[in-house]
């Protein structure tokens, strides 16, 4: 089985990252890392609103095996926004570009999926507007099956719910935090907490659950086996035990750090 682990680190509340690893069915890894430059919308900004797709060097070859595609409605995949454009820099990023014009249009979750010798793989992030009328706690959380998790908004206004991938979710009303007990594979995907009456606004929160199939620490088919410990925020996968090192480190156990650009941004990690 395909595997395919994820997770959030931000820079300075200004650039969002999304890192993983995606093994196709005939073993080969491929390594992605999502930025957004606005996750929070502010406009009029300086600069256009970017989501970039960022390849490791070997993967130079597949750039353009990368789409992305826009979910406002939750349940619902839409195209994506007008004023865009997709960009290739260099041999290893691929961008969604939004004119500054047009940035206000530019909030949604959105998903870069990736298709090679067959397989298809997606991951995700959210741009918001920074005024909205409710706000997530945290936009993205990864959790493994069995564990509890508590998806938190901030908000003023008194009357609003919760939708999971479009349907309604039971005894929601009025609840700024919805807490999932014992979650299972198939509560992964897109929550908004919106206004009554006013559900397709730029303004409502959406969040993004990941779910790993197997419990903290264990890996394989079965959750069978126990994995070995992953250094400087190293996860381990669940199919094959092995470490996914975070941007920045390396190694059997994510031991080595060393340098590394993404757009603008250059971090110095050291293990």
């Amino acid at each position: 089985m395909a595997s395919l682990l994820s997770w959030i680190k931000s820079f300075s509340g200004l650039i969002l990252v999304l890192f993983y690893i995606a093994a196709t069915s005939n073993g080969y890894i491929v390594d992605l890392t999502l930025v957004t430059n606005h996750p929070l919308l502010d406009p009029p900004n300086t600069r256009d609103q970017y989501i970039g797709a960022y390849l490791g060097q070997k993967d130079a070859s597949i750039r353009d095996c990368i789409t992305f595609h826009r979910i406002i409605r939750t349940g619902d995949t839409t195209n994506l926004p007008n004023y865009i454009n997709i960009v290739n820099e260099g041999q290893r990023i691929r961008k969604l570009i939004f004119e500054q014009s047009n940035q206000t249009k530019a909030s949604g979750a959105f998903h870069t999926a990736f298709e090679y010798e067959g397989t298809t793989r997606n991951t995700s992030t959210v741009v918001l507007m920074h005024n909205a009328t409710i706000l997530p706690e945290q936009t993205t959380l990864t959790v493994h099956e069995g564990e509890d998790v508590t998806l938190d908004v901030v908000t003023n206004v008194d009357d609003f719910r919760w939708r999971f991938n479009g349907d309604v979710v039971p005894d929601s009303r009025r609840k700024q935090s919805l807490t999932l007990e014992n979650v299972q594979l198939n509560q992964a995907g897109v929550y908004k907490c919106f206004v009554v009456g006013n559900r397709w606004d730029a303004g409502n929160a959406i969040l993004l659950l990941h779910v790993v199939k197997c419990p903290a620490y264990r890996w394989g088919s079965e959750c069978e086996h126990t994995c070995n410990e992953c250094l400087n925020g190293g996860k381990c996968d669940v199919d094959s035990g092995e470490c996914v090192c975070p941007p920045g480190f390396n190694g059997t156990t994510c031991e080595h750090g060393r340098f590394y650009t993404l757009g603008p941004l250059r971090v110095e990690t050291l293990a």
